[in-house]
């Protein structure tokens, strides 16, 4: 899993997005937006889509 920042509407606020990529193909296989920082979530699992 990939954790990256994605820019806001306003300047210096940010979203987390998680992407699931695979490793064979290299393509994303799922994701999940978040306005708080990756220690803050605790889905160890992300099933969600």
């Amino acid at each position: 899993m990939t954790t990256c920042l994605l820019p806001g509407p306003v300047a210096g606020v940010f979203f987390y997005i998680d992407l699931i990529v695979d490793i064979f193909s290299r393509k994303i296989v799922g994701w999940e937006v978040h306005d708080c920082g990756p220690r803050a979530q605790s889905d160890p699992g992300g099933d969600r889509t």
